[in-house]
């Protein structure tokens, strides 16, 4: 299946930026899969993870939120509204990035 057994598992960010009163949904797919349902601007990591494993290419994941993370270590410049790291617990190795 080409996945190396053993190998590490990815961890992606998924990160919110604005300002002001943010409201809304967005949506994810990944590996060529159907969307996600819609998920809530401010949604918690535990419905952001319910989500992603109800996509066929997803299996398990783990979804932590970290809105304190220090934004120099992850690349964003201001305006960090939400953090999560979603660690892809079924496919160990390199896998491509979800889409938003």
């Amino acid at each position: 299946d080409g996945q190396r057994p053993g190998g590490f598992n990815e961890i992606q960010y998924l990160q919110v930026l604005g300002t002001g009163i943010l409201s809304g949904h967005y949506r994810i797919k990944f590996l060529g899969s159907e969307w996600t349902s819609f998920i809530p601007i401010h949604a918690s990591a535990s419905y952001i993870e319910n989500a992603l494993e109800q996509l066929s290419t997803v299996g398990e994941v783990n979804v932590v939120q970290n809105d304190s993370v220090d934004q120099s270590l992850v690349g964003t410049g201001g305006d960090l509204v939400h953090h999560y790291e979603v660690q892809f617990m079924s496919n160990p190795g390199n896998v491509d990035a979800m889409v938003i």
